[in-house]
């Protein structure tokens, strides 16, 4: 999925979209017993998620979203974890990671503009888990 995004080829959208499905459905396959969340569940988290990506910029923190929710700060981070695999914070941070990825890509906005952008108010702070996540510092990054 990386190669064709990178490349960017013609169609290179159907190609990713049909490597996700082949992904989904051999975990299907290999773990059958899983049950499917109730739609309610999924409702609510696509309400979360919605609401994640609206203001990716801001200060979003465990008790907002569980106040949005209308949960305590506990149940939210026990149902994020179960819906997503992930705790808020960390999901939080690796969705504004790939943003900035993205960003970085694609504009000629500086780093501390794209850190902006991303919801993250310190730059180093920025720099320490991108450079944790991809190996490299963010300007390194973008001129790769």
């Amino acid at each position: 999925m990386e190669g064709l995004c990178a490349s960017r080829e013609k169609g290179y959208e159907l190609g990713v979209k049909a490597a996700v499905l082949q992904l989904l459905f051999l975990l299907i396959r290999k773990y059958p017993s899983v049950k499917e969340v109730s739609s309610p569940d999924r409702e609510q988290l696509k309400m979360v998620l919605h609401k994640i990506e609206k203001n990716i910029d801001e200060n979003l923190t465990v008790g907002e979203m569980a106040k949005f929710c209308g949960w305590s700060d506990s149940h939210f981070m026990r149902w994020f974890k179960k819906m997503t695999g992930q705790g808020f914070t960390a999901y939080l941070n690796d969705h504004r990671l790939n943003l900035a990825a993205e960003l970085l890509r694609i504009t000629d906005a500086t780093v501390l503009d794209i850190a902006g952008r991303v919801g993250f108010d310190n730059l180093s702070y920025f720099n320490r888990l991108f450079k944790r996540r991809y190996g490299m510092t963010p300007r390194e990054y973008r001129s790769k």
